[in-house]
């Protein structure tokens, strides 16, 4: 589990040629009916299961944070950091005993809510995330979660400071940092740092260098990542150019 094909409306192709990975969108793609069986999970290797888990994270948090001037979200808020949390624990459990079925099925189940749309009722999501990680697999074949384990720290740190309110909720209802919303910039930094801690724990890598990736191509990657939005900008938390894409490069470094 990690994808969210059990019941997501999503696929991507890959065009090994031209080193190009694309999302695609349509109902047709949903399954109509699912069966999910977590005593399949049991022998997965630890390699298979970091990724993937940080995969499903990110189909969450790519919804909840979203444009700042949508106010009126409380129910989905509070779905998606109960789905969050869950995925945190019980992907903390399956990487330490891959023979927990108990956990594997909480994991499966949160999957499937992570990607089916639910989390995104009403919300004017960001994928910024997706959008710069699939140009560095593309271009690299690392893996997606692994990828995603790096940028999504970095875009944080980038964007956090013009909306720490959001950053802030995330910190303290998703990864139980404690403090005052009076410094919603310090909770915010330490939410930041607990999810970095997270992917150390799952073996994730947090930074670009640890696969050898350089500087080299931060700008051809920053302009694909862009080119693939009809305004050539990236994100709804903040409207991100391919210029602010290769400062978030530089900071997943």
């Amino acid at each position: 589990p990690g994808t969210g094909s059990e019941s997501g409306a999503n696929t991507v192709i890959s065009n090994a040629q031209t080193h190009e990975k694309i999302g695609i969108f349509d109902d047709c793609l949903r399954p109509v009916f699912t069966i999910m069986d977590p005593t399949l999970c049991v022998t997965i290797p630890k390699s298979q299961i970091a990724s993937p888990v940080y995969d499903m994270l990110s189909h969450t948090m790519e919804r909840y944070f979203e444009s700042p001037d949508n106010k009126h979200t409380d129910v989905v808020d509070g779905i998606a950091e109960g789905l969050m949390r869950g995925v945190i624990k019980n992907g903390l459990a399956v990487y330490r005993d891959p023979g927990d079925v108990a956990a594997w099925g909480e994991l499966m189940l949160a999957a499937d809510f992570s990607h089916n749309g639910v989390t995104g009722f009403g919300k004017d999501s960001d994928w910024t995330n997706h959008g710069t990680e699939e140009v560095i697999s593309g271009i690299y074949n690392i893996p997606h979660g692994a990828g995603l384990s790096i940028v999504t720290p970095a875009w944080m740190k980038y964007v956090y400071k013009k909306h720490p309110e959001q950053f802030a909720q995330f910190a303290q209802n998703v990864m139980g940092i404690q403090g005052s919303f009076r410094e919603p910039e310090r909770l915010a930094m330490e939410g930041i740092q607990a999810l970095e801690n997270f992917s150390r724990q799952l073996g994730l890598p947090t930074r670009l260098s640890e696969f050898d990736i350089d500087d080299s191509q931060f700008e051809f990657m920053a302009k694909r990542a862009c080119d693939y939005k009809p305004s050539h900008t990236l994100g709804a938390v903040e409207k991100l150019s391919w210029e602010d894409v290769v400062e978030i490069y530089k900071l997943a470094l």
